[in-house]
Formats: structure tokens, C-alpha cells, sequence
């Protein structure tokens, strides 16, 4: 099986998510620069569905029969999917927050009662 085409296998089990990947630089550079996407190609002849690791101006041929111009669908990216913080972490930084937040009115509080002390409120 073709390395790239097993590569393609396994981050579309793993992630299903369509993304760029980085190749290491021992690969030839002029067939696959440093960043290949993977794309997504259906057959017009048999109607095999695959994952192809092109240069966006390259057209592989299908796996399964050998014909030459598969179709390339439309794959959409999916965004970040972790955004923030989480758990034990989330807890942590509310914590500090609070604390931050409080430590700020006590001193506002503290300002507005020295100034009614002094008459200058």
C-alpha cells in the first residue's frame, strides 16, 4: 500500500477531520513540499471515494481502477475544536479571578471610605 495513502487512512480514522499536515523534509521536495493537504477524490468510473496527499494543481489516479481524473469533492475544515480552558484548570483560573476581582473592590472600597474621611467625597 502506498505510504501517503495509508497516512491518509489513518488521520481519517483518527481525527475525521480534513487538515493540513506537514511532511518530513526527507521526502522529495518537489513532489510534496513542506505542507500537502490531503483531498478528497471520487472516481468517475467506479465510484471509489478516497484520500489523496496532492499538490493542489496534481490529479491522482483512482486506486482501485486506475482512472486518471477522479473528481475532487469539496472536504470542509473543521475549526479548533478546543477552545479555553477546561476542568481543573477552568477551576483554577475562576479561583484567581474571583480573588483578583475581590482584592480590586476591597480596594476600590477602601479609596471611597478614606475619601469620605478626608472630605474630598
Amino acid at each position: 500500500m502506498d505510504p501517503y495513502a495509508a497516512l491518509g487512512a489513518l488521520l481519517r480514522g483518527l481525527f475525521l477531520v480534513r487538515r493540513v499536515i506537514s511532511l518530513p523534509r526527507t521526502t522529495s521536495p518537489v513532489a510534496y513540499p513542506g505542507h500537502v493537504p490531503i483531498y478528497d477524490f471520487a472516481c468517475r468510473s467506479c465510484g471509489e471515494r478516497f484520500e489523496a496527499l496532492v499538490a493542489a494543481s496534481q490529479t491522482p489516479a483512482c486506486p482501485v481502477c486506475g482512472a486518471p481524473e477522479p473528481e475532487r469533492l469539496f472536504s470542509p475544515i473543521a475549526g479548533q475544536l478546543k477552545t479555553g480552558v477546561r476542568g481543573a484548570a477552568a477551576r483554577r483560573s475562576d479561583a484567581t479571578r474571583h480573588t483578583r476581582d475581590e482584592q480590586l473592590r476591597e480596594g476600590f472600597a477602601k479609596k471611597r471610605e478614606q475619601r469620605k474621611q478626608h472630605g474630598d467625597g
